[in-house]
């Protein structure tokens, strides 16, 4: 078995459903130039995961979240959204949105007589889960489904 991040699965659920994580396209500059969205690039810097907060409507100082009058909506879109550009060493809290939706994909792939997915872990995600080989594709496709849409995505 191997231990993978619950954001692996969440991403793969989204993109099951025809959503994408939101990208944090800035725009055009004042130059003319486009900015490519740090979640498009796949660029993870402590400045790319800034400008990302910043257009979910989260400050970010000194690589924290400043959450003082947000609320728990706003910033669970903006970590959900902005997870991909955060620099290694910075560690986005994971969301209850987030932790819901793997443990419906883990239950459903255990209802489906899948034994080795573990519990995701409720501050990372991290869940065990079965080699790749042992892994079925069309259940686990209609499980991160069946998941995201009771999510509500």
């Amino acid at each position: 078995m191997k231990t993978v991040t619950g954001t692996r699965a969440l991403v793969a659920a989204l993109l099951v459903g025809g959503m994408a994580l939101t990208s944090c396209s800035g725009g055009s500059e004042p130059g003319g130039e486009d900015q490519v969205g740090v979640a498009e690039t796949g660029v993870r810097s402590a400045q790319a995961y800034a400008t990302c907060m910043d257009g979910q409507g989260v400050k970010v100082v000194d690589g924290a979240a400043r959450t003082d009058g947000v609320d728990a909506t706003t910033l669970g879109k903006a970590y959900r959204a902005c997870r991909p550009s955060a620099p290694e060493d910075v560690q986005v809290p994971f969301t209850q949105w987030e932790l819901a939706l793997l443990t419906d994909f883990v239950t459903c792939m255990r209802e489906k007589g899948h034994k080795g997915y573990g519990d995701p872990d409720p501050r990372t995600g991290n869940y065990t889960m079965p080699k790749d080989g042992e892994i079925d594709k069309e259940d686990e496709l209609a499980c991160l489904a069946a998941a995201e849409q009771k999510a509500g995505r």
